[in-house]
């Protein structure tokens, strides 16, 4: 036998053993009458929550869900996440006192057929009544093979419909968003068009708005000595992204627009917080351009608050994805005024004239007068300014979050239901609590 007939007939046995494993697995809820367990089970103890988050590095995900969980009213008792083996996320939930099972072998996939054995494993051991996801494919199969009554999933980005948005991929989407997910949660406006443009019934759908922390305030002194340490001199317009250094984010437009306002003026230092694959190329065209004194990169950073108090004005300059910044939000609630592209739910984060500014995506030489403008017009800084702390506190709020979270669990958990499933909250309490703008 040569080698590929070798490789054919593993992947064949594979495939044998998997349909038979599944084949078992139906029987068993065909025989048991597993929603009939859990609608029996749901009456009994505390109300169990399960989520699920393929990341094994801490992203925007990661951070709403510790959000959600840090400032939930619900008892620590009711959350257990599970998330892949060595995430970044798990130590932290442990020291919060949230049970974490680390579990998980595909990380940063959606879909892993290892993963979604083991999440049936898990799934059974401790039948949640609600089972959350985060961008796991994986987790809402298993769900919806094991019978949760309530399987929801949250939509973090937006991604270009594409072929997705033809008339048979919207109906596939359909289909298979009717039995994996009984609720989708969209993190901003942007997310819940997104998935419209895919097919996913728009009364599926609950907006729930991305909340971040409140950033505390440094004392001058040791924001003066991180300033020193990092070569920023004193007087410098402290311009800054947080982000994570990949295409999507675009770094290279910010570089551009430094390249040009430091060509007009020198008294601006550019401060890039985060790591990732673009960091080598990036740190190359800032030598290129020969700004590097004025061009400071922290690499990764556990927490990004020290960072946050040098900023005089927040970036984003994303061109893919994006929907809801957190940076751009912990920036507001220290009163920084943002300026985003016009992409994704930047527009919906940053109100022209009121937090912030806005361009269009890609374009360096907007980017660089927009910030230009904040530098010069001390009064149109201080109302943003005003704006962007007001704007935080009014809508971005981590607390805010969270409590949502937790009315949306408890309307699932003690609506009625039929056969021990349940789609949504009842029309009265989506009206009340979760409005569809």
């Amino acid at each position: 036998m040569d080698k590929t007939s070798y490789y054919v007939c593993q992947e064949l046995h594979l495939v044998y053993h998997s349909s038979r494993i599944l084949s078992s697995i139906f029987r068993r809820m065909q025989h048991n009458g597993s929603r009939g367990t859990y609608y029996k089970y749901w009456k009994e103890g505390l109300m169990k929550i399960l989520h699920i988050l393929t990341d094994s590095n801490i992203g925007g995900a990661g951070i709403l869900l510790e959000n959600a969980l840090i400032y939930s009213s619900l008892p620590r008792s009711c959350f257990t996440v599970v998330l892949p083996r060595g995430a970044a996320l798990a130590p932290r939930l442990r020291a919060r006192g949230i049970r974490v099972k680390t579990a998980l072998r595909g990380h940063d996939r959606s879909l892993s057929l290892g993963d979604f054995f083991r999440l049936v494993a898990i799934i059974r051991q401790e039948k949640p009544h609600i089972l959350h996801t985060h961008a796991s494919l994986s987790g809402r199969l298993a769900g919806w093979l094991c019978g949760v009554p309530v399987r929801l999933a949250t939509r973090h980005c937006a991604y270009p419909v594409g072929r997705r948005g033809n008339p048979f991929a919207r109906w596939l989407h359909r289909k298979l968003d009717k039995h994996l997910a009984t609720g989708t949660i969209a993190t901003a406006q942007a997310a819940a068009n997104n998935l419209i443009a895919l097919g996913i019934p728009q009364e599926k759908i609950l907006l729930i708005r991305n909340g971040a922390r409140e950033i505390p305030r440094l004392p001058e002194r040791l924001r003066e000595d991180l300033r020193r340490s990092l070569g920023i001199d004193e007087g410098d317009f402290v311009i800054g992204i947080c982000a994570r250094l990949a295409p999507v984010k675009d770094h290279s437009t910010l570089l551009r627009a430094a390249n040009i306002l430091l060509s007009q003026h020198t008294g601006y230092h550019f401060l890039i917080v985060g790591s990732g694959t673009e960091e080598e190329r990036l740190r190359r065209t800032v030598a290129d351009m020969g700004i590097e004194h004025q061009v400071t990169f922290t690499g990764y950073v556990e927490d990004p608050t020290p960072y946050l108090n040098l900023f005089d004005v927040a970036v984003n300059c994303s061109m893919g994805t994006e929907t809801s910044c957190l940076a751009l939000s912990e920036a507001m609630s220290l009163g920084i005024p943002c300026v985003a592209s016009r992409f994704g739910g930047n527009p919906e984060l940053v109100r022209e004239g009121e937090n912030g500014l806005l361009f269009d995506a890609g374009d360096d030489r907007a980017l660089a007068a927009c910030l230009a403008r904040l530098c010069r017009d001390k009064l149109l800084y201080d109302r943003l300014a005003l704006g962007a702390q007001e704007r935080y506190r009014r809508d971005l709020r981590a607390e805010s979050m969270a409590h949502a979270y937790d009315r949306l669990y408890l309307a699932l958990y003690d609506a009625p239901r039929e056969h021990g499933e349940l789609l949504m909250p009842p029309p009265r309490v989506r009206e009340r609590f979760f409005p569809f703008p």
